[in-house]
């Protein structure tokens, strides 16, 4: 049972009916049921007087029996929240805790900063908001960005498609591997011309000589 948030629903309608004081425990029970409808039952049956309560102890008895104000500490569970999801939810969480407590917005401010992720943190307190619906505010536009990042690193830079032209390479070149006219181009001694060289001059030196005997 919600009993802080079904006893601030019935003060609201009180509040806009104009409800007179002894009629509001009797049309709030008419929205009773399960457990605690069992509870009123008992609880009206166990007074020492047929009189009916007022309406402040009749919340009282409430609290005693559906309260965790007892045993539970708002405060300290607030200061520890952290973010674990996104955004909203723990805005949820925080719009909770901060209901059960009374804070000053600038206390209110800084419990809200200190729960968030550190990458949402850091970035939104550079702005120093100072309402707690501006932090919220920024808070959800730092998340924007970091999921935005996050999609960009996450996907990657696709690799260029196609093959691109290769350039010869000297080890290319001295490879014995390449084909024939290619080393014909590189060494014209190995077309058996002979080298352009002494060993070319010599030839030529022979073949003057036959054709000097033949004239003779």
């Amino acid at each position: 049972m919600d009993l802080k948030g079904w006893m601030y629903r019935c003060e609201q309608f009180f509040e806009i009916d104009g409800t007179e004081e002894d009629a509001k425990v009797k049309l709030a029970t008419i929205h009773l049921e399960g457990r605690a409808l069992q509870w009123h039952q008992v609880y009206m049956k166990s007074r020492l007087t047929r009189s009916p309560p007022t309406w402040e102890e009749y919340v009282s008895a409430l609290n005693t029996r559906f309260g965790v104000d007892l045993y539970d500490d708002p405060m300290a569970e607030l200061k520890e929240l952290k973010q674990t999801g996104s955004v909203m939810e723990y805005q949820d969480k925080f719009d909770a805790l901060l209901n059960r407590v009374v804070l000053t917005e600038e206390y209110a401010i800084s419990c809200f900063l200190s729960g968030l992720k550190d990458e949402i943190q850091i970035p939104v307190r550079m702005f120093q908001p100072r309402s707690l619906q501006r932090a919220l505010s920024l808070a959800k536009l730092q998340e924007l960005a970091v999921d935005s990042r996050n999609k960009f690193y996450k996907g990657g830079i696709k690799p260029m498609t196609g093959n691109l032209p290769t350039l010869p390479t000297s080890r290319a070149i001295n490879n014995p591997n390449i084909s024939q006219p290619a080393r014909m181009l590189k060494n014209p001694a190995s077309n058996g011309c002979g080298s352009w060289t002494n060993g070319n001059e010599t030839s030529k030196k022979h073949l003057q000589y036959g054709v000097r005997r033949k004239t003779s």
